[in-house]
């Protein structure tokens, strides 16, 4: 489906065809039980101005379908420019971006009127064209999922996800998603991605169904990128729940829809992973050597419902982050200006003991004075801390790594084949009702914040002095865990998932001190 080479190929203004057959693409196709052909068609239709500033009106249509109207969505009038395509796609481009963003589930912002700044138009024409057309695809792709599946009749939203429901490509456009990510802001990100995720679901759902989907497929729906500025470097993923892998396995007859359960496993898979992991840095000569010294700023994790206000009651049931392991080190490429590397120690989980006492009281027949006392108590240990954060390395990189931790038993939750239950069969306290209480593990919300005091102290990679003032490439990565365990239903599910992303960045190795001794002068 490239729309966007269709439109380079309409023909000159002075060559436009008559208006009673506009040029149009076929996106797809079907017929009707007496062997009528209902299609769904992008149309462009010649509007207004004169053959040198020509404007061209797109539209979906989805003729043969029953009931009318025919024509789903109108595009702005938009330049029809031959010699400068880029300009031709950038309205259309925007407005596709402004409505799929105006869609995202549970959004709470006002309509992105942002899109007029220059610096968002700036930042998708510098890239290349080739790019760019990708990324128009993408967003066309994701903008004819909202268009089939909420505002279009019921026909069409069946064609379209018979044949078009598997055309949302993450990684065909990643740098230009980028790009449009650090021009419009964290907040339209957001929004964004989760209308992305919701589309991305829907299609992995239905992959689910029909087939056995692997594993390893499922990462490509999955999307991370890298920012860097002097001193602060910044990875951030996201992933709709379906796109993580299983780490516990299930039987045959534990699909995500199985009868009986299929309500809350299909309100656990609407939901997206939404990671943030944020480093600090500095670069010191001394002597004839350099130290380049990293500290994590904080690690956030947060699990987003991905709804629009159905099956409230189960709005506490959600998959939370398990475990959280971050990976950072200079490239193979890089490693030989490595003269070694420090560590600081892990974080410590400090056991405390916790004493209960109980008084039982009572009396024989029908006196009202106390004849019988008892006093029981009990003492346990549980640990301060529900997260246990380490750090160790694999050559030069450095491993920052966060496990989930049972607060009696010390067990790692990422690590159980089953589900936390007593002897009895009961979940144990400490993961029942998680999101409220003093000591939970999460947030109200469901996820969970680290921050740099949390997890050690920094780390130093000595490095070569000749390396000063060069650029080093840096590997980033991080591999998250997820778990659902009952919050509030009465249910025995449970599973682990797991996604990784992995980043390349090149950082500028500049003496910090030298850089206050120019900037003072």
């Amino acid at each position: 489906m490239d729309v966007c080479a269709w439109i380079e190929s309409l023909p000159n203004p002075d060559e436009w065809p008559d208006s009673t057959s506009p040029p149009h693409l076929e996106l797809c196709t079907t017929t009707n039980k007496e062997g009528n052909p209902k299609s769904l068609l992008f149309r462009a239709e010649r509007t207004a101005g004169s053959n040198t500033e020509a404007l061209v009106t797109f539209s979906l249509c989805a003729p043969g379908f029953w009931p009318s109207p025919n024509t789903l969505w109108v595009s702005n009038p938009c330049p029809l420019l031959t010699n400068s395509m880029e300009r031709t796609l950038l309205p259309l481009l925007l407005q596709l971006l402004e409505e799929t963003i105006a869609r995202a589930p549970d959004s709470h912002m006002p309509s992105p009127r942002v899109f007029l700044q220059p610096s968002v138009a700036a930042a998708l024409l510098a890239q290349p064209y080739t790019t760019l057309s990708a990324f128009f695809n993408f967003a066309f792709a994701c903008r004819l999922f909202w268009l089939c599946a909420f505002d279009a009749p019921a026909d069409v939203g069946s064609l379209y996800f018979r044949t078009l429901a598997s055309g949302l490509d993450v990684g065909s456009c990643k740098e230009a998603m980028r790009s449009f990510f650090l021009a419009v802001g964290a907040d339209l990100e957001l929004q964004f991605m989760r209308a992305l995720a919701y589309a991305l679901t829907k299609s992995l759902l239905l992959k689910d169904l029909g087939s056995s989907q692997p594993d390893k497929e499922r990462g490509a729906s999955s999307y991370s990128y890298i920012r860097a500025t002097s001193g602060f470097l910044a990875l951030k993923g996201y992933a709709p729940l379906l796109a993580l892998r299983r780490a516990t396995k299930q039987r045959a007859c534990e699909g995500l829809l199985e009868t009986g359960k299929s309500v809350l496993r299909y309100v656990l898979a609407h939901q997206q992973l939404e990671v943030i992991v944020q480093f600090e840095y500095s670069v010191k000569v001394r002597g004839d050597h350099a130290m380049f010294r990293l500290w994590v700023d904080n690690v956030r994790v947060d699990v987003t419902r991905l709804g629009f206000g159905a099956a409230e009651e189960l709005i506490g049931e959600k998959h939370f982050p398990s475990r959280i392991s971050v990976m950072i080190g200079p490239e193979v490429s890089s490693g030989g200006s490595v003269v070694g590397l420090s560590l600081s120690k892990s974080t410590a989980n400090p056991e405390r003991k916790v004493e209960n006492k109980r008084t039982v009281k009572g009396s024989f027949g029908k006196s009202k004075i106390p004849t019988v006392n008892a006093m029981a108590s009990t003492s346990t240990r549980e640990r301060l801390r529900s997260w246990n954060v380490e750090q160790y390395a694999e050559g030069s990189t450095v491993v920052f790594d966060a496990a989930l931790c049972d607060n009696t038993s010390g067990s790692e939750v990422a690590s159980l084949k089953q589900g936390v239950v007593s002897g009895s069969g009961e979940p144990k306290s400490s993961f029942r009702r998680r999101y409220s209480g003093t000591h939970r593990a999460f947030n109200k919300m469901g996820g969970v914040i680290l921050t740099g005091n949390e997890c050690g102290e920094g780390v130093s990679w000595r490095l070569l002095k000749e390396v000063v003032g060069s650029v080093m490439k840096w590997k980033l990565g991080a591999k998250v865990w997820v778990s659902y365990f009952p919050n509030d239903c009465n249910t025995s599910y449970f599973e682990t998932r797991y996604v990784e992303w992995f980043e390349e960045v090149s950082l500028h190795v500049i003496d910090e001190e030298s850089t206050l001794v120019s900037t003072k002068t």
